[in-house]
Formats: structure tokens, C-alpha cells, sequence
């Protein structure tokens, strides 16, 4: 049985787990989203979103993102900066 109860009959908080300093952190995918979709998952991850870059797409929607650095799956350290690019849509 878990208890947040030690042997001394003391309560203890249940410990969480947060990212240390040193520990790796994997990339969510971000391509297709959302730009405002964006930026709350990486603060849960500790990552940041570095201001983003805009390109003409002819296969993306306005808005949408269609190109991430470091790619999704890659492993970085807490605290790192993602850049990503977004769809001003298609090229006129």
C-alpha cells in the first residue's frame, strides 16, 4: 500500500517528478498544429518556443506549423528553445 504516511506517523506530500537540470526531454510534435496550440505543451515539458519563423506553403494551412527544430523525438536538455516555422499560406 502506498501512503503518503511515513513509520514516524508523520504525512508526507507525494513526491512529483519534475525535470532536472541534466535530464533529457523528447520533443512533442508540433508540425501541423496550431501556432496558439503550441506553446503551452512545451512549458509543461520545460522547453520554450523561440519567436517563430513565417513561410509560404502550398500543403499547409495559414497558421499551422510546418517545419520544427529540433525535430519531434529528439532528446534536449530542460530549458531549451524550440524554433518552429508557420504557414502564411499558399504563395501568391
Amino acid at each position: 500500500i502506498n501512503s503518503p504516511e511515513a513509520s514516524d506517523g508523520y504525512k508526507r506530500k507525494p513526491v512529483r517528478n519534475k525535470p532536472t537540470a541534466t535530464e533529457q526531454i523528447t520533443v512533442p510534435v508540433l508540425a501541423g498544429k496550431d501556432i496558439s496550440l503550441c506553446k503551452q505543451p512545451l512549458e509543461g515539458l520545460a522547453l520554450t518556443l523561440n519567436d517563430p519563423k513565417q513561410a509560404a506553403s502550398d500543403d499547409v494551412l495559414a497558421g499551422k506549423v510546418i517545419d520544427q527544430q529540433p525535430i519531434a523525438g529528439e532528446l534536449v536538455a530542460r530549458n531549451s528553445a524550440i524554433d518552429i516555422t508557420i504557414s502564411s499560406g499558399p504563395v501568391k
